[in-house]
């Protein structure tokens, strides 16, 4: 055989290869939205009243507590988190929001409020206790689930709030142009999640938090500070899903929302995150994400006390990478020395072999050399009185340990 045919060989294997696992990307993606369209044109076939405008604005209308709630459960399974107290939540939201309506009078758009807040704050108790109790995300939220569901049997003696106006319907009943309102909301929620997820700093941090965390950490990513924001944008969604659920039956069921987490895990598992975390979509498995240009975790110059290092130390910095170039004394304030001065071969030091990398600041430091030296001691002592100076002189820098 000939290199020739050897090589045509070796790239048709290389091409069969690629196709193969193109195809497999695509099936596994287009998996779920084939089995809807062929639900659909089963029903449709069962039913001549399936593919109605009406009765499919009416499934969506249905669905739309359970999709928002899976936007919510999307962004947190992403971290490699899960939430279980989603039901819960939703009712203790759900309440509040009916109570504030009956017994305080608000308007639905205050009460809306009212509800979310309740679902920020149980967000926020969520993420200090991933965060700063460190405890697992499952055992917290499920600490959290019987929390939230005792709190609504305690406010509501175990009875639904009932008595509302018929305005309170509006948010889950009501229509705009010939459109279930909960339907709108749907959508803008969807679009919205999948933009914050995909298009801002806030959601490459996400998926980098459910990658690696300790990875995330080092490159510079407040991990704990971040990871409450996603538990507590995800409690905001929990809230309005809860308000809408409550809108829709005109009253606050205190039972509401009982293994809602299994069916709002299930549909985010579906519609494509990982529960092992950092993936948002199943065509991602071998995606490296990227971050858009400047919008990734901006590079700190190191302390001022790590510039003037010996000569050949080579701890690395916060950032995980090695340190800058060693400061000479000139620039570290010490007059009458010289760069080549702590480059001689004769020292028997260590000279870089890789350079650092080229978006860390460098410090020029035989471009400057202050005139007076700063308040702080030196670390490399000047040259005696008599002995050569200039390019001849050799500096003994103080050694420091290492950490």
């Amino acid at each position: 055989m000939s290199a020739a045919e050897a090589t045509g060989q070796a790239q048709g294997g290389a091409l069969n290869d690629w196709l193969r696992e193109r195809i497999s990307h695509a099936l596994s993606e287009f998996t779920a939205a084939t089995a809807l369209i062929v639900l659909f044109i089963a029903l449709s076939f069962a039913s001549p009243y399936f593919l109605t405008a009406d009765n499919l604005f009416n499934i969506g209308a249905q669905t739309a507590v359970i999709a928002i709630i899976a936007a919510a459960q999307t962004m947190v399974i992403i971290t490699k988190g899960i939430d279980l107290s989603v039901g819960s939540v939703a009712a203790l939201a759900g309440v509040a929001g009916a109570m504030v309506v009956r017994d305080l009078g608000f308007p639905l758009l205050a009460a809306t409020a009212v509800a979310i807040g309740v679902g920020a704050l149980a967000g926020l108790l969520n993420g200090l206790l991933v965060t700063v109790a460190r405890i697992p995300p499952f055992i917290a939220t499920l600490g959290t689930m019987s929390v939230g569901r005792g709190l609504v049997f305690i406010i509501t003696g175990a009875v639904g709030v009932y008595g509302l106006p018929k305005s309170f319907q509006l948010l889950g009943n009501g229509e705009i142009i010939g459109i279930p309102f909960a339907v709108v909301i749907t959508a803008v929620v969807a679009v919205g999640v999948a933009f914050v997820l995909s298009q801002t700093r806030f959601g490459q941090y996400t998926y980098a938090m459910g990658s690696n965390l300790e990875a995330a950490r080092r490159s510079g990513i407040a991990v704990g500070r971040h990871l409450t924001y996603v538990y507590v944008l995800a409690g905001v969604l929990v809230g309005l899903g809860g308000m809408i659920a409550a809108s829709r039956v005109n009253s606050g069921q205190p039972n509401y929302g009982i293994s809602l987490e299994l069916d709002v895990i299930a549909a985010a598992v579906i519609g494509g995150a990982s529960l092992f975390g950092g993936q948002g979509r199943p065509d991602r498995r071998d995606h490296h994400r990227r971050l858009p240009h400047r919008a990734g975790p901006q590079r700190r110059r190191p302390a001022r006390h790590q510039h003037p290092l010996p000569a050949g130390d080579r701890r690395p910095d916060h950032l995980g990478c090695r340190l800058l170039r060693p400061v000479p004394p000139s620039a570290a304030g010490v007059t009458g020395l010289t760069c080549r001065s702590l480059n001689s071969p004769e020292e028997g030091r260590t000279p870089w072999h890789t350079p650092p990398p080229a978006d860390v600041h460098e410090v020029d430091s035989c471009a400057r050399r202050p005139s007076s030296p700063p308040p702080r001691r030196p670390l490399c002592s000047a040259p005696a009185a008599g002995s050569r100076s200039g390019t001849e002189a050799t500096a003994r820098p103080r050694t420091r340990p290492v950490r």
